[in-house]
């Protein structure tokens, strides 16, 4: 049993008080509660003030810094080179949280990631088990890399002003996990002093970690580990701003660097305002915006158009983000629900056409995301189901009727044409996957549907 009592706003600063009438009128229920032997009081003030906001977390970091030297370019930016305490970069880490990975290309990899194991066990050799000294582990470590606006050095400590993690989310993956999974072993206070112990080698580069150079410097930076082209390409400006569009016009979260979203807590989440079920992911969108241009043999190549700038360029084109991002979720989410119109299509056509259908997914595909964008009900088809990334069975049966109703037509039209009947008695299906057959579609869906090349 719980009493609540309005806080009297006539009471001064010195105390708070309950109105008489209030524990007048409750009385017997009192009594009867302090008559109950299982009873638990438990007293509760609430007031009508709303608390004052949390301090702001300063963006700064200082570190121990000890045998270093510095090299500094004709342009004026220094790079420091030291070795600081693995636990003052845990601790940055701790404070800053997702503000100091920012700047990586991704966040930290599956614990399971042989690199992180492969850490957290020379970790225990030298803190827990002691089978290594702890002055081993700067020699089997490649070092981090870091960036700050301003390094400022005093009898051996660097203060860094806005200090962003450029290599190294591995370590910080790492140390972190080791923490929370040895915390008995570490109450010893010689384990604490062995953890204190272990150092890293470290760049510290004294620039905007925002300029084009740190960007530069962040992937030259991140080859030690199988790096795909799409990561190297997270923190370009127009992945930024796709990132700020998508948060704040449509409220979801974009995953431009791998693994941000998984290690983005609820509250993190919902302080940020977005759905917190489901992320857009860099690889799949690239793929949208293909299949949207009807770039199909490109969606099946995504190294070459990630690394060629022309065509890294014409994917990502500029005027998406003056695109109605609720567009882009709506084509977006073609992908994630894919399955169950592919599904209802290859229970329509005839049976010798399944094989040819399944290599034609990326057809049907963009064709999907042409049909979504064509149909008179886009408006309304936007207020329902562009609200968020959760996949709904209306959505699915959505796409499951234009799958039927239209897609399966344009197919058809393709299997039966005679200037594709040799290649698919052959067995020869990479024609499924061209630009132009996509545009041979899209002229017979203009005839039959009055559908046109729409754009996001």
């Amino acid at each position: 049993m719980v009493f609540m009592g309005e806080v009297d706003k006539a009471t001064n600063s010195k105390g708070l008080g309950f109105r008489r009438e209030e524990l007048e009128n409750k009385r017997h229920l009192i009594q009867e509660f302090f008559a109950n032997p299982e009873a638990e009081l438990r007293v509760e003030f609430i007031s009508h003030l709303r608390p004052p906001p949390p301090a702001a977390v300063l963006d700064s970091g200082t570190v121990t810094l000890s045998r270093h030297t510095s090299i500094e370019t004709k342009d004026g930016i220094k790079m420091i080179v030291g070795f600081v305490p693995l636990m003052d970069l845990y601790r940055i880490s701790d404070r800053l949280q997702r503000r100091f990975l920012s700047r990586n290309i991704r966040f930290g990899l599956s614990p399971d990631n042989p690199p992180n194991r492969k850490i957290r066990q020379a970790l225990g050799d030298a803190v827990i088990r002691h089978t290594v000294a702890t002055d081993i582990f700067p020699f089997n470590h490649n070092g981090v890399a870091l960036a700050a606006k301003q390094v400022v050095l005093n009898d051996g400590k660097a203060t860094l002003t806005v200090p962003r993690l450029l290599n190294g989310a591995q370590t910080i993956t790492s140390i972190k996990v080791f923490i929370e999974e040895n915390q008995k072993h570490l109450n010893n206070s010689e384990n604490q002093q062995k953890l204190e112990e272990i150092h890293v080698l470290a760049k510290i580069i004294e620039s905007d970690p925002t300029s084009d150079f740190v960007t530069n410097v962040t992937i030259c930076n991140n080859r030690q580990n199988p790096v795909e082209p799409w990561d190297l390409r997270a923190n370009d400006r127009i992945q930024c701003d796709l990132e700020d569009k998508l948060r704040e016009e449509a409220r979801v979260f974009y995953s431009r660097q791998e693994n941000a979203f998984e290690n983005m807590s609820e509250d993190e989440l919902e302080s940020m305002g977005v759905d917190g079920s489901k992320d857009i992911r860099i690889r799949p969108l690239a793929q949208t915006f293909l299949a949207v241009q009807g770039e199909i043999g490109r969606m099946s190549k995504l190294p070459d158009v990630f690394e060629i700038q022309k065509q890294y360029e014409e994917t990502f084109r500029q005027s998406y983000l003056d695109a109605d991002a609720r567009k882009i979720v709506l084509a977006y989410k073609v992908y994630l629900a894919i399955k169950s119109p592919m599904e209802h299509l290859d229970e329509l056509v005839a049976q010798k056409w399944s094989t040819p259908l399944r290599r034609a997914r990326n057809l049907v595909w963009a064709l999907m995301i042409q049909a979504v964008l064509n149909d008179p009900q886009l408006k309304q088809n936007l207020d329902s189901y562009a609200e968020s990334l959760s996949v709904s069975w209306e959505f699915r049966d959505y796409l499951r009727k234009v799958a039927a109703g239209k897609v399966r037509k344009i197919m058809s039209y393709i299997f039966n044409h005679r200037d594709f009947a040799d290649r698919l008695q052959r067995e020869k299906y990479d024609f499924l996957r061209t630009k132009e057959t996509f545009q041979r579609c899209m002229d017979y869906a203009f005839r039959e549907f009055d559908w046109t090349k729409k754009s996001l």
